[in-house]
């Protein structure tokens, strides 16, 4: 004989209803192995999410407790745990992300995230005076992270996928180049100063190599090349955060292509 309700409608298998009218629905997870539930306030919202939860299962999508409960925040740190990347560029990514997103959208449920919540995010940081070069770099981390998502099968689809527009962040500012004129009298400046005149060198070594301060201050005198007129990098300085102070630490370039000699021109 049928189960029935408090209202004397059948009840399917799996269903029934508590003493205080609550519906539940119990079912097996086949992936994990175990019993889960869901809960409803009346059997139309219980059938509904039965409906729904046929669906995930015939689109393979994970229906276990952690998948559903697993946050933006939790998703990112999963997917950086699946990148090799160098230290320094780790660093910035968290400390981007961290600024900008942990308390935005990282505590959302990435099962719960729409793309209106992406493009709301994103028109936030539009509206904060932030360019769009920062929001795309913002979008080059959550964007990875939730295909990752969809290829672990804990979403059906990416709501970051179409999220990025070049209508949000200010447009990049022109940057003003020192002519040729003005960099040689920056220099003679520096060199009839006595003042300025001991960053002479230093100087003209960044201006006529185009190297970074820290690449600069990471060199040993075996980088560099005297006869063969080059400057090898091979290690440069970078400075974070770590525990609420600001450290200096020593790192490698990111790829081998920073590890290519510099030539060496007459003034350095």
């Amino acid at each position: 004989m049928a189960r029935k309700d408090n209202k004397g409608r059948n009840l399917h298998t799996g269903e029934s209803q508590r003493n205080d009218g609550i519906y539940m629905y119990r079912y097996m997870d086949i992936r994990s192995g175990k019993r889960q539930t869901i809960y409803a306030g009346d059997l139309a919202e219980l059938r509904a999410k039965e409906k729904q939860l046929a669906k995930d299962l015939d689109d393979n999508i994970l229906i276990d407790g952690s998948a559903k409960k697993m946050t933006v925040n939790s998703l990112f740190d999963y997917y950086m745990a699946t990148k090799e990347l160098a230290d320094s560029t780790r660093g910035n990514y968290v400390k981007m992300w961290n600024g900008h997103v942990k308390d935005e959208i990282g505590n959302l449920k990435v099962v719960q995230l729409l793309p209106s919540h992406i493009k709301a995010f994103y028109a936030k940081m539009s509206r904060a005076g932030y360019s769009y070069c920062t929001i795309k770099l913002i979008h080059t981390l959550l964007n990875p992270a939730l295909e990752m998502a969809v290829d672990d099968d804990i979403i059906r689809k990416n709501p970051a996928k179409n999220a990025l527009s070049s209508d949000y962040g200010k447009p990049p500012e022109e940057k003003d180049i020192l002519t040729l004129d003005q960099q040689k009298k920056l220099v003679s400046f520096m060199q009839e100063s006595n003042v300025y005149n001991i960053y002479d060198p230093m100087f003209t070594v960044l201006l006529y190599t185009g190297l970074r301060c820290g690449e600069l201050i990471g060199l040993t005198w075996a980088d560099v090349d005297m006869k063969g007129r080059t400057i090898r990098i091979t290690h440069q300085m970078n400075y974070d955060r770590i525990n609420g102070q600001m450290k200096y630490f020593v790192s490698t370039p990111k790829t081998e292509s920073g590890l290519g000699g510099i030539p060496m021109t007459d003034q350095v």
